[in-house]
């Protein structure tokens, strides 16, 4: 923390520190094909995701994460000083539920195709599957879940944790040797602590 008291200037080695941490804008990280944080989950009822339902959480998970964009710097800083680090822990069980409509009953959908515009070819669009005059679905409707709360949120948490960690090693090696007084660790935390007591296979490197 700085001492604003202080009538003399940073030490030396915080200054190399600083720049480190600045070098650190530069590092961007893009997952690995086959990324996957989500193989511990099991869902309230004990069964798991589907091949889709994995593939669309973590889809908008790495879009939420904040793990690019020059971002890192700020976020090393950040959690440094407060010590933390990112939570990667499911707070609460994830369920997966119908979607109803407004009258609380399973609804149902169906893809019908709709003009796009003029000089445009259709586009296929989601839209309301119930028959209201024959009182029944329309052929093909199809009824939705969805799953609650959003493991999008979990996949982002555990994508930020993973960024923090190998940010940290990247600076540790930065900062290797060049300093007067002072060494810096690793960051001595597990790349993927949520598979601890899963397979002793070691999972893939998370991002490249």
């Amino acid at each position: 923390m700085p001492d604003f008291s202080s009538e003399e200037g940073p030490h030396p080695d915080a200054v190399l520190v600083g720049q480190a941490v600045s070098r650190l804008a530069g590092v961007s990280f893009e997952a690995a094909p086959g990324y996957d944080v989500l193989t511990d989950l099991v869902l309230a009822d004990g069964s798991q995701l589907t091949v889709a339902e994995k593939a669309d959480c973590h889809t908008r998970g790495l879009a939420i994460a904040q793990i690019n964009g020059g971002r890192m710097p700020a976020t090393v800083a950040r959690l440094s000083i407060l010590g933390r680090f990112p939570e990667w822990r499911a707070i609460e069980a994830v369920a997966r539920k119908s979607v109803c409509g407004a009258n609380g009953k399973e609804a149902w959908f169906r893809m019908v195709e709709r003009s796009a515009g003029e000089g445009r070819p259709p586009m296929m669009v989601e839209a309301d599957g119930y028959d209201r005059v024959r009182q029944r679905p329309h052929p093909g409707a199809y009824r939705k879940a969805r799953l609650t709360p959003d493991p999008a949120r979990l996949v982002s948490d555990r994508a930020e944790y993973q960024a923090f960690v190998l940010a940290l090693a990247v600076l540790a090696a930065d900062l290797d040797g060049t300093m007067a007084e002072h060494r810096v660790d690793g960051p001595g935390r597990r790349l993927w602590p949520w598979t601890c007591s899963g397979p002793a296979r070691r999972p893939a490197a998370p991002f490249r």
